[in-house]
């Protein structure tokens, strides 16, 4: 089985991509923006926890609505890898065959990592667009 990290962008691709989609997304609305950035990163902080609960009990219903609601949360900020990770994890929870579920929870990990890194780069400015200040 191919996990996400496979065909993984690099750093700087995967920052040009998530800005201007993102941006795009809530029609240049930096507060709005903003605000996203924030649940998206206090979400996380909570669903993938209850994920690896959920994989750890076999828990095909826990794991299926886990990972549709990372799903949804990482495709709006563009993170294609991140999307089939939670997708895969999603079916999986779904059908309750949980043989790669460790790994394909990591590869969402890593991805998620990298999506938030490329978020805090947004917030910051550091990526060449102003400081949103996302705290």
């Amino acid at each position: 089985m191919q996990t996400a990290t496979n065909d993984a962008a690099t750093p700087d691709t995967v920052f040009s991509r998530l800005s201007a989609a993102v941006l795009d997304r809530v029609g240049g609305n930096l507060a709005l923006l903003r605000e996203l950035i924030t649940v998206f990163h206090d979400d996380c902080s909570r669903l993938l926890p209850d994920l690896q609960t959920a994989l750890e009990q076999n828990d095909g219903a826990g794991v299926r609505v886990a990972a549709h609601t990372l799903k949804g949360m990482v495709s709006f900020f563009a993170a294609t890898a991140a999307t089939q990770a939670a997708y895969t994890l999603e079916k999986m929870g779904a059908t309750g065959e949980f043989t790669s579920g460790q790994q394909e929870y990591l590869a969402l990990v890593s991805e998620i990592q990298r999506l938030q890194a490329s978020l805090t780069e947004i917030c910051d400015g550091t990526g060449g667009h102003a400081n949103l200040d996302c705290r």
